[in-house]
């Protein structure tokens, strides 16, 4: 038989090789993952007990034998619509598996001044996004020579990006298998992966922009969103992640250079051809009483700011301090509400409070359990 095609299995459970090999019923119920299968039996009226060994066995219908012709006709025709149903189930979930795929997103955070919170920001907003999807999430380190993200987070890598493109080196981005490329990623607590920086300076000699765009690419085949972390200047292994990326993420602080700054960057991404739908200008530590206010800067940028940020040091220090994001450590706190409420709008996800109290629940009992484990 075609085994992608077959809607009904017909097999004859009086037979000694079905009962003493039930392996024979399991390995036709997953080589034809959509059929139906009916096994007949002579035994079924004298024995009850042998419609649950076959049914145990992995048979979905029974039929008496010798048949009944109404019967039969009777039992095919649910088992194979049965069939018809599991197929149309399984193929609604095998698209919605690949849509995601295809469907995967990747945000690169930018600036051009350090000491913005780049990395603090990238961190938190892919945590943030992985609670309120629910999807796959990872935090790609591009800060090649200073990267922070893997301390950020209270991680210590033992491979990290040049490991992985020296593994794609000598395999090829194309032949390296999935398996072998996601070991490469360290899952967080919070379920983020993270793909580390290199764990010395000059490492980063060893990347370039093709093995970035090969990264990206196979990442994101299995990551449904995508979170990079930069650094605070351009080159052409930085523009491969940003030209590419469905949104850029400019962080800007009140401060005049950093204005200025992220000006100049804007009328660079516009040289380039980037989309301004592509762009969010985010004012992150943002402060009211500072010298400009938001509609003075949105004059000087020509561009709107999307968001604003406010300072929470009491939140944010320990945060840095301890390795632990806030959206982690404090999940109640206003910057914390702030960073939800912007993966909400990037992705297009809505959480109800409601849902979110539930899914901490759930989160906080699983860890408990895993702890006592």
């Amino acid at each position: 038989f075609e085994e992608e095609n077959t809607e009904v299995i017909l097999l004859n459970a009086d037979s000694e090789e079905i009962l003493n090999k039930g392996e024979l019923i399991e390995e036709l119920d997953i080589k034809t993952h959509n059929a139906s299968i009916i096994a007949y039996s002579a035994q079924i009226k004298s024995d009850p007990t042998y419609t649950v060994k076959i049914i145990e066995l992995g048979a979905k219908f029974i039929l008496n034998h010798p048949f009944v012709a109404e019967e039969v006709v009777a039992v095919v025709n649910k088992a194979f619509n049965f069939a018809l149903k599991k197929r149309t189930y399984l193929d609604k979930i095998q698209g919605e598996q690949e849509a995601r795929v295809l469907e995967s997103k990747t945000y690169t955070i930018f600036s051009t001044k350090g000491g913005v919170g780049r990395t603090l920001f990238s961190v938190n907003l892919a945590i943030a996004i992985k609670k309120v999807t629910g999807l796959k999430v990872a935090v790609i380190d591009l800060n090649l020579q200073f990267g922070d993200v893997a301390i950020m987070m209270n991680i210590k890598p033992k491979r990290t990006l040049v490991d992985l493109i020296k593994e794609i080196t000598q395999a090829g981005s194309t032949e390296i298998d999935m398996e072998t490329f996601m070991s490469y990623y360290i899952e967080h607590e919070s379920g983020v992966n993270v793909l580390s920086a290199p764990i010395r300076p000059e490492e980063s000699e060893l990347v370039h922009p093709e093995h970035i765009e090969a990264i990206l690419k196979k990442s994101s085949e299995y990551f449904h969103y995508i979170v990079i972390d930069t650094p605070n200047y351009l080159s052409e292994t930085m523009l491969n992640a940003l030209i590419p990326s469905d949104k850029i993420i400019i962080l800007l602080t009140m401060e005049l250079p950093t204005i200025k700054n992220g000006k100049l960057m804007l009328e660079l991404l516009q040289k380039l051809n980037i989309p301004k739908e592509k762009l969010v200008i985010i004012m992150n530590r943002f402060n009211p009483k500072a010298q400009y206010s938001i509609k003075d800067i949105e004059e000087m940028l020509e561009c709107q700011i999307a968001a604003k940020i406010e300072s929470e040091g009491l939140t944010v220090i320990p945060s840095v301090e301890n390795g632990e994001p806030f959206m982690m450590s404090k999940p109640d706190s206003l910057i914390s509400k702030k960073f939800t409420e912007l993966a909400q709008i990037i992705t297009g996800f809505q959480v109800t409070e409601e849902k979110a109290a539930d899914k901490d629940k759930k989160d906080k009992k699983g860890k408990k359990e895993e702890k006592k484990k």
